[in-house]
């Protein structure tokens, strides 16, 4: 971002954003052999600033984008940079697939509604055929300490919300228990570096 006024209320503090050069997502894509034009459906968990970025690019090669409908309404009517949006990553006319709740956005890969961390905040369920199901928190719980200790992410946009973030971090460890599944926090650079993607990738 080369915003220094945005920069300022985003990142107030000694620590600034850092990422790959260049365009962070063209570059992430081609560490895997891909390009944006090989993207056949996004899903942005939500609108924080550290999860747009991606969205004028995906835009651009005319990428369809899943996002709960109340996550696009509020940072399209309500989010400003005090928030920790990013409102040019997302002005930008975009194909956005609203969701109004859970939905299998894919076969075998599902959004879930987990509300707290952002108005609209959004996790995934990914059925893999011989490891099983995986969930990624995204921000429903950044980190691990959040699954062992079940302690909800430490902020919320709204006040209010702090209870939706709690019954959001419930219900994914119920899901994990109830499937199975292997939980993956949203920020936990330990936890990714342990199951950094393998040759081939997860099956």
């Amino acid at each position: 971002m080369d915003d220094a006024e945005a920069l300022k209320v985003l990142y107030p503090g000694e620590d600034k954003p850092w990422g790959l050069s260049g365009d962070p997502l063209t570059t992430a894509l081609a560490g895997v052999g891909l390009t944006v034009s090989d993207i056949k459906l996004a899903a942005v968990s939500h609108l924080h600033c550290d999860h747009s970025g991606g969205v004028p690019k995906l835009a651009g090669a005319g990428v369809p984008i899943c996002i709960q409908r109340e996550e696009l309404e509020f940072a399209l009517e309500r989010a400003s940079t005090v928030d920790g949006y990013y409102p040019a990553d997302f002005v930008r006319a975009a194909d956005w697939r609203e969701l109004d709740g859970d939905a299998e956005i894919a076969p075998g890969i599902h959004a879930l509604s987990t509300p707290g961390h952002a108005p609209g905040h959004m996790s995934y369920r990914v059925d893999l055929h011989q490891s099983g199901p995986w969930l990624f928190a995204v921000d429903a719980a950044d980190l691990g300490e959040n699954f062992i200790d079940r302690k909800p992410p430490g902020q919320t946009v709204l006040p209010g919300d702090v209870v939706r973030a709690e019954a959001s971090l419930d219900r994914l460890l119920d899901e994990s228990k109830r499937l199975n599944a292997r939980l993956v926090p949203g920020h936990d650079q330990l936890f990714w570096t342990a199951i950094r993607h393998p040759l081939g990738g997860y099956h």
